[in-house]
């Protein structure tokens, strides 16, 4: 799962830059280097593989979602049963994703350690903002477009950590 496409995803960076479309290797770049920094934390922390599982079965439930809904795509009945079993063992299973402070929801996570300290554990620091954030920025410059500046600028200097924890009401 973490790793299976690693070598596809980098030659595309690759071929990309070769081609000089680094700005598409710059989007690219996130999905590997998260790849093996979540690979190398699971390793080094083997008891959080079934909570990275757990919040693999509610991101593909959101996925399956998003398919039925603007595609029609359905899941058979079988495939469904058994994604409904996982996604039932992973709420059980995960911390609650509601904030404290407004009951409001909070993005699920499998692990309460930021990016940010995964990469520092991995010896990564170095990268982490060429490889998460500036591709994490690429990605959502669209979607900025369309923000109304004042909301932009309220979380525009916020650190990872604060942005990995915060209520979705204050985003």
């Amino acid at each position: 799962m973490l790793t299976g496409s690693l070598a596809d995803n980098l030659y595309d960076i690759m071929f990309l830059c070769e081609n000089e479309r680094r700005d598409g290797a710059m989007r690219l770049l996130r999905t590997p280097y998260e790849k093996y920094l979540y690979a190398h934390y699971i390793s080094a922390h083997p008891e959080t593989a079934e909570d990275f599982l757990h919040f693999d079965a509610i991101q593909s439930r959101a996925l399956m979602n998003a398919l039925e809904q603007h595609y029609g795509y359905k899941m058979s009945d079988l495939g469904k049963a058994g994604l409904d079993q996982m996604v039932k063992e992973a709420k059980a299973s995960l911390p609650s994703n509601k904030c404290t402070e407004c009951g409001g929801s909070l993005p699920w996570r499998w692990t309460k350690v930021t990016p940010e300290q995964m990469a520092k554990d991995a010896g990564l620091e170095y990268i982490h903002v060429l490889a998460l954030r500036i591709p994490r920025h690429v990605d959502q410059r669209s979607e900025m477009m369309s923000i109304s500046i004042p909301k932009w600028c309220r979380s525009a200097f916020r650190t990872e950590a604060d942005q990995f924890y915060s209520c979705s009401s204050e985003q």
